[in-house]
């Protein structure tokens, strides 16, 4: 059984079945010639979350999961998957969680390691999606299963990252063409740089990443000691800030039919329990993108379709990963507006 990187890729490149030795866990693969995607298949996703495991793992530990899984690929049935309901291998990280939906607690998965990642993979787990709090104590309490009081006082209300999607507007009624075009990308391209430039002046520094679909993701790293509540009213002036000196370029509108071709900011995402597509993490779309960081920079010269799982692994070892240091980076927040 292969026992590093190279050899597991290797192994995983032959037959339509195998067993990995992954730090000591042996762990079987199936259906490997199964597709997923368009012209790619459990194998290839296997041999991407390899080839970036060391860029996303840091971005996954601690955070409880939100899977989306296609176990027939694209053209079957699509499991968006909060909870795990069957008992998980022993090296899989598990936290129980109350739910104020089914009023219990529910099991959780978290990606601490390589042979998780993988195994998520086995179960075609095409997306992976995270919270922005940690169940790390840092202390803080770790009882999130009795109760949502309990949830509430635990270390999941105090996020690690202030958070905007953006979303372009929508050109279907006048071009009749649903995919993103540069035109609609180049608008939202505009409205990030602007929101960008207000953070700046509050003293916040943000990072951007492409969705992976027609979005673009904002985060801004902070303290962790703000709960959710005012991390989402301080995301929400930001934004409301921005309308009121756009209104006919940018909106928070939910209402999709109302917002027309202006840029949708989500301020609304800064609450426990969403999640976002974790940087590096494939799309279930049929093109198979990535969610890949951005430099400022570059933001004009680029387009969310140019990262794919073809060529992200190769980016990522021609150029320097930014965002390595994110998970330990700290901002303070102003003061909520009385």
């Amino acid at each position: 059984m292969a026992t590093d990187a190279q050899h597991l890729s290797e192994v995983l490149q032959t037959g339509n079945e195998a067993t990995l030795d992954v730090g000591g866990v042996s762990l079987a693969v199936t259906s490997l010639d199964k597709p997923l995607w368009p012209h790619r298949t459990k194998r290839d996703l296997l041999l991407y979350l390899l080839a970036v495991s060391q860029s996303i793992l840091p971005h996954l530990r601690s955070r409880p999961l939100t899977m989306v899984r296609l176990p027939s690929g694209l053209g079957g049935k699509k499991f968006v998957q909060r909870h795990w309901d069957h008992k998980p291998p022993e090296f899989v990280r598990t936290a129980e969680i109350y739910t104020q939906d089914r009023r219990r607690a529910e099991t959780y998965l978290i990606c601490d390691n390589l042979a998780t990642l993988l195994w998520l993979g086995q179960n075609a787990c095409l997306e992976l999606h995270t919270w922005y709090s940690r169940v790390d104590a840092e202390g803080y309490g770790t009882n999130f299963s009795e109760s949502l009081e309990s949830v509430e006082a635990s270390a999941l209300e105090y996020p690690d990252f202030m958070v905007f999607d953006l979303d372009p507007g929508d050109t279907v009624r006048a071009t009749g063409d649903k995919s993103l075009t540069r035109e609609s990308f180049s608008r939202l391209v505009g409205v990030a740089k602007a929101l960008r430039e207000r953070l700046a002046v509050a003293g916040l520094n943000s990072l951007i990443k492409t969705s992976g679909k027609s979005g673009l993701h904002m985060i801004v790293p902070i303290e962790r000691k703000y709960p959710f509540g005012w991390v989402r009213t301080i995301a929400e002036e930001f934004a409301r800030s921005l309308v009121a000196e756009n209104p006919n370029i940018v909106t928070v509108e939910t209402s999709i039919a109302e917002r027309g071709e202006r840029v949708y900011i989500d301020y609304g995402q800064n609450a426990r329990g969403k999640s976002l597509a974790c940087v590096y993490s494939p799309r279930a779309v049929p093109g198979a993108t990535v969610s890949f960081p951005i430099e400022w920079d570059r933001l004009d010269a680029v387009f969310p379709t140019d990262f794919d799982m073809s060529n992200v692994p190769k980016l990522l070892e021609q150029q320097v990963d930014k965002w390595k240091g994110l998970p330990s980076e700290r901002q303070a927040l102003p003061p909520i507006p009385s």
